[in-house]
């Protein structure tokens, strides 16, 4: 027991202050086992920039040694020697290393998504899981409420469209009329009175010019021509026809 005790101390002990150059760090980061990523990164990789590799097994090994080299050069991430002391100032990038809790580290803050095996423990990834799962079961809840939400806002806009439209004809119907002018009503008074004496009125000879011997045969006729049409009923017209004689005396 005290031996394996003492070999797993040893190896997280290593494990922390482990110091990788940066293509290796990208590779590790590629998921290339650690026991070939020295071999990959020499055997099976081709240098298309000063400390930047692409290789065809490997996907997104070019871009993420530009990554890393990005952090460096403004200051994201420390940079140190083959011995994890950090260095101050420029480094040729062949010549950069990066110490496992720096990368660690930064990794956690600019890439919360990937938990590479050689940074991040099995409990480290398995709460990971659990906590993407956890977020993605409330997003899903989240969604449901927000698309039940819009479903209810809808309603309520289209409930609200549609009290306005019955709220805007009632207050149509009930809007009061303004007042004809004195001068129009006047107006139209002696237009009436004038046709109404040209409809019943008798020549000297006392020979009738129309077919209406009387105001009361006129109105019968309008009532009978335009039935239940407002304001054409008996009262009405009687109460019209004589305003309109008066105009006309006046």
């Amino acid at each position: 027991m005290k031996t394996n005790s003492f070999r797993s101390v040893s190896e997280e002990l290593l494990a922390y202050s482990a110091v990788y150059r940066v293509p290796i760090a990208a590779a590790l980061w590629c998921g290339v086992p650690a026991t070939d990523a020295e071999s990959f990164s020499q055997d099976s990789s081709v240098e298309v920039g000063r400390g930047v590799f692409e290789s065809p097994f490997v996907v997104n090994l070019e871009v993420r040694c530009r990554a890393l080299h990005h952090a460096i050069e403004r200051g994201l991430l420390h940079c140190c020697g083959e011995h994890g002391k950090i260095i101050e100032g420029y480094v040729a990038p062949e010549k950069r290393y990066v110490a496992r809790r720096d990368l660690k580290q930064w990794m956690a803050q600019e890439f919360e998504s990937e938990k590479p095996s050689f940074l991040f423990g099995e409990a480290e990834r398995r709460a990971h899981v659990d906590t993407l799962r956890r977020l993605r079961e409330d997003r899903d809840v989240l969604t449901s409420q927000m698309d039940q939400l819009k479903a209810c806002y809808a309603e309520v806009i289209e409930g609200r469209d549609r009290l306005t439209r019955e709220l805007n004809a009632v207050a149509a119907k009930s809007a009061p009329e303004r007042p004809i002018p004195a001068r129009a009503e006047t107006t139209y008074l002696n237009i009436i009175g004038a046709l109404l004496d040209l409809l019943v009125a008798r020549s000297p000879s006392d020979n009738r010019r129309s077919l209406f011997p009387s105001q009361a045969a006129v109105i019968t006729a309008v009532e009978t021509r335009f039935p239940s049409k407002e304001g054409l009923s008996q009262r009405t017209l009687h109460d019209k026809f004589a305003a309109a004689k008066r105009s006309l005396d006046k």
